[in-house]
C-alpha cells in the first residue's frame, strides 16, 4: 500500500472513499474489486461534507466535532419521533 493508494480512500468523493481498504496489501482490494488505481491520487480532495471547515479549524474544534454530531443525531431522532405522538394525540 503506497501513500498514493491510501490518500484516495480519504477523499470526499463516496466511490473513492469506498475504496482502497488494505493496510499493508492491496491484495484483497483488487480481488474484492475495491482496488482505485494511484492514478487518481493526484485530483483527490479531502474532507467529510457534513463538518463545518472553519470551526474545526482549531483543535478545540476539531474535539467538540463528536460532540456536536451525537446532539445534531439527537435532535433528529426526537423531532422523528415526536411526529407519531402528535399524530396520535390529534386522532384521540
Amino acid at each position: 500500500m503506497t501513500p498514493s493508494v491510501n490518500k484516495i480512500h480519504h477523499s470526499r468523493q463516496l466511490t473513492e472513499t469506498n475504496s482502497n481498504y488494505g493496510n499493508i496489501l492491496t491484495l484483497y482490494d483488487r480481488l474484492l474489486g475495491t482496488y482505485t488505481p494511484a492514478e487518481r491520487a493526484h485530483s483527490v480532495i479531502y474532507g467529510l461534507d457534513d463538518v463545518d471547515p472553519v470551526g474545526t479549524g482549531s483543535f478545540p474544534g476539531l474535539l467538540s466535532v463528536p460532540f456536536a454530531t451525537a446532539t445534531s443525531v439527537r435532535r433528529a431522532t426526537r423531532s422523528k419521533s415526536a411526529v407519531p405522538s402528535a399524530r396520535v394525540a390529534s386522532q384521540q
